[in-house]
C-alpha cells in the first residue's frame, strides 16, 4: 500500500471517529455540572491520587501523519481531541475512570479503555493500536 493510500486510509478513520464523536456529543450533550451537589469526589471507582497521576495532557504517537490528545482535567472531565492530515481539529469532551491501571473514558463518542503502564496509556482506538505519552 502506498503512502497516499495510508494517509487517505487514516484521514478516513479519523473522520470517521471525529464524526462519531461530535454527532454522539450532540445526542447525548455535554454532562451538565451542578454546583449545589458537588463534593469535588472522584468518580467511582477512582481514587483522587489516580485521577492527579493522569492530570494533564497525553498525546499519541503520530499515526500516518495524525494524532491524538487527551487533556484530563480536574473532576474526571477530558478532552480527546484529534489532529489528521488537512483537518480541523476535532475536540470531544467526557468524563474518564480509574481502576486500577485501565483508564476507561468516554469522551463523545464509544467509551474506551486503556491500560496505563509508567508514563504510558495503551489501548486500542477505532481499531487502530494507539500509545499514548505523558508531555
Amino acid at each position: 500500500m502506498s503512502r497516499h493510500s495510508n494517509v487517505r486510509s487514516l484521514a478516513s478513520r479519523f473522520l470517521v471517529i471525529g464524526f462519531a464523536a461530535v454527532a454522539m456529543s450532540a445526542m447525548t450533550g455535554c454532562p451538565k455540572h451542578d454546583s449545589s451537589s458537588s463534593t469535588n469526589a472522584p468518580a467511582a471507582g477512582t481514587s483522587s491520587s489516580d485521577a492527579s497521576a493522569l492530570s494533564g495532557t497525553w498525546q499519541s504517537q503520530e499515526i500516518e501523519g495524525g494524532h491524538f490528545t487527551l487533556d484530563f482535567k480536574p473532576d474526571n472531565k477530558v478532552v480527546l481531541t484529534m489532529t489528521a492530515p488537512g483537518q480541523n481539529e476535532k475536540p470531544a469532551e467526557g468524563l474518564y475512570s480509574v481502576d486500577g491501571n485501565t483508564v476507561t473514558i468516554n469522551a463523545g463518542m464509544f467509551p474506551f479503555s486503556l491500560t496505563r503502564n509508567g508514563n504510558n496509556l495503551i489501548g486500542n482506538l477505532a481499531g487502530t493500536p494507539v500509545k499514548f505519552t505523558k508531555k
